[in-house]
């Protein structure tokens, strides 16, 4: 990133049912852990302009813009795999948005709650935590329906009598 290497650093073994790797985006391939602050002199990201693209082409397929949509997210993938098209996606339909999911989901691992803001707004929390999160270091994932949504500005329902709060916000 930014001409500096990055790692992945592999998890200690402090539990035994704990296996697996981790991963650090963004710092400086060469420095240790007592190191790390957040001055390392990498820029952190706000927005990335594949952010951008994959969120245009999400609403070109759910327009029925499938060319668009299929555009925007090969030239994600082709920045990815240096260039070459042979990675493209030729999908269409379901498998075109279930292909778009998954490139967000690989292209933006590692950074913050994305994931997270995805799965609410595609409403497929629940086929998430059953496939991926059966088994967490805590104990079984539990959310509430007030989970999945923001609440709407106290201002904002003022000035709009006909608005209706988000669900969980309805009485605060």
């Amino acid at each position: 990133m930014n001409g500096q290497q990055t790692q992945v650093l592999k998890y200690k073994d402090t539990e035994a049912d704990i296996q697996g790797w981790s991963m650090r985006k963004y710092n400086p391939l060469k420095s240790t852990v007592n190191e790390l602050n957040l001055g390392v002199g990498i820029n952190m990201y706000l927005m990335r302009l594949a952010d951008v693209y994959l969120m245009y082409a999400e609403a070109c397929q759910a327009t029925g813009d499938e060319v668009n949509a299929r555009n925007y997210m090969n030239l994600v993938r082709r920045r990815a795999y240096n260039g070459d098209s042979s990675h493209d996606i030729t999908a269409s339909g379901e498998a075109l948005r279930d292909a778009i999911r998954e490139e967000r989901f690989m292209e933006f691992c590692g950074e913050g709650v994305q994931h997270w803001q995805d799965v609410c707004r595609w409403k497929v929390l629940d086929e998430e935590i059953s496939r991926w999160y059966g088994k967490t270091r805590v104990g079984n994932p539990h959310y509430d329906a007030k989970d999945l949504y923001f609440p709407i500005p106290k201002v904002e329902m003022e000035n709009n009598p006909n608005m209706t709060q988000s669900i969980g916000y309805e009485n605060e």
